[in-house]
């Protein structure tokens, strides 16, 4: 979150941009608003925490010096499932960027962002509930 931007300016990343993907294992929500503050891709997909309450609006406060341990159920003895934003997180920080979530992927590990501008009154007007698996 605190140097995004200026990495992004160094590397010459254009303002507007067709994809960007998200997944850091904690931040993942406060380095998206970071960049979505300055930059405009067109799609985005961010990974989400799918441990989380999908209806609940969460996320790890911003700490730039720490990131997820790993999952005790995938092998790492020392893991949690402490990380990263839910679903319903992802959902707003998109719909206060000018966003979209249009699909979350069927593990729930991933949710799809598209710009507002680009999609019909149909496509926007899809509630929540209907996007979840």
């Amino acid at each position: 979150r605190d140097n995004v931007a200026r990495l992004f300016a160094k590397f010459g990343v254009p303002a507007t941009f067709d994809l960007l993907s998200i997944d850091i294992d904690y931040n993942d929500f406060w380095v998206l608003h970071a960049i979505l503050r300055r930059y405009r891709p067109r799609v985005v997909v961010a990974e989400v925490n799918r441990n989380l309450p999908r209806g609940e609006a969460l996320t790890v406060p911003y700490a730039a010096d720490t990131h997820w341990t790993g999952s005790a159920a995938l092998g790492f003895p020392h893991g949690t499932c402490y990380f990263g934003m839910s679903l319903r997180a992802l959902d707003l920080l998109a719909e206060f960027h000018g966003y979209k979530l249009i699909y979350v992927c069927n593990d729930g590990i991933n949710g799809i962002l598209v710009d507002r501008a680009l999609l019909s009154p149909a496509a926007i007007a899809v509630p929540f509930d209907a996007i979840v698996p």
